[in-house]
């Protein structure tokens, strides 16, 4: 069988048609936010495609390859390409006889027909190689037919991936317009999220100040049960002040009791010592009275004796007057009747 060729894989490119442009949306009601129009270059993704393709059917081939290499013996003589191989195994020649005539036996001669049966030994292992290595070149060049089938059967589904590359690039055009009505339908969502969002941030900051209040009431909550603590403690501190204030009182009466009997004694004992006085002044008075008399009765015996004094006088200036030892006697009588008369 004669050698086939390696075929040779030339990747083919067919450019894809430009995107068609997505309908413009419809007006709606209220005012939709205005979203820019996105233009998707997918020239770029279409060739990525069929790059990743071809490199698929170059992988798959390339498979095959390798399978058929490896399910061939490690040793492959290959043929000299100026002389080919015969198709078919040439028959063994027959061996040659030559009669030569020894007179004598010699070494040489011995020699020689031992190299001509070597000879037809390697002849005949030469033959049978070649004849091994013909089955294998016809084994090789089926192999290479069948990696040609395989080809041409890469080759017919180029057309299915043509068409496939262009309802692809349909379905782009497809996924682009639907991505623009997205993008739109996201965009509304995204204002109406920022409205949610303010929203939200005004009810945060509600419920903050709510908690503010509620922080400051439950403040004075707790101050005013401190005040209503400290109130009922000093109520209590009150309470036992006017319960000692009370026990007081009732000592303070008990002594203003005891005071009022002793001022009530006391008021009999000044009674008594007024009564007492009272007598004590009557007597005195009497005694005064017994003085005055006394005096009086002083007065009368002090002028008997100056009557009696001044007589003896005139007797003693008539007689013989010693007026040395009266007037010594008279001193004292004067000197006792001057306290008299002051008392």
């Amino acid at each position: 069988m004669p050698m086939m060729p390696y075929p040779t894989i030339i990747p083919q490119y067919i450019p894809t048609p430009a995107p068609a442009p997505a309908p413009a949306p419809a007006p709606q009601a209220e005012a939709a936010p205005k979203v820019a129009p996105v233009t998707i270059d997918v020239s770029g993704i279409v060739e990525k495609a069929i790059a990743a393709t071809m490199e698929k059917f170059a992988a798959a081939f390339d498979k095959k390859v390798e399978a058929f290499v490896a399910s061939l013996p490690m040793e492959i003589p290959m043929p000299t390409p100026v002389a080919a191989p015969a198709p078919a195994p040439a028959p063994a020649p027959a061996p040659v006889t030559v009669e030569v005539p020894v007179a004598v036996k010699s070494p040489r001669a011995a020699d020689i027909a031992a190299l001509e049966e070597n000879l037809f030994a390697e002849e005949e292992a030469i033959f049978e190689k070649l004849t091994a290595m013909t089955e294998k070149l016809d084994v090789f060049n089926e192999g290479l037919s069948k990696l040609y089938a395989a080809y041409l059967e890469l080759t017919a589904n180029q057309d299915e991936v043509d068409r496939l590359l262009k309802s692809n690039n349909s379905n782009q055009a497809k996924v682009v317009r639907d991505q623009q009505a997205v993008q739109i339908k996201l965009a509304s969502i995204l204002q109406d999220q920022i409205k949610v969002n303010k929203e939200q941030l005004v009810l945060a900051q509600q419920q903050l100040a709510l908690s503010d209040a509620q922080k400051a009431v439950t403040d004075a909550q707790k101050a005013m049960e401190e005040k209503q603590r400290l109130v009922t403690d000093n109520q209590a501190t009150i309470g036992e002040a006017m319960t000692k204030i009370v026990q007081d009182q009732k000592e303070i009466i008990s002594a203003q009791n005891t005071v009022i009997a002793g001022n009530k004694k006391n008021v009999d004992a000044q009674a008594e010592i007024t009564d007492r006085q009272a007598e004590t002044l009557a007597l005195q008075k009497e005694a005064l009275n017994a003085q005055k008399q006394l005096l009086r009765e002083q007065k009368a015996t002090t002028q008997k004796y100056v009557g009696k004094k001044k007589a003896a006088e005139a007797d003693a200036v008539a007689e013989d007057a010693a007026p040395a030892p009266v007037e010594t006697a008279e001193a004292p009588a004067e000197e006792a009747a001057a306290p008299a008369e002051e008392a």
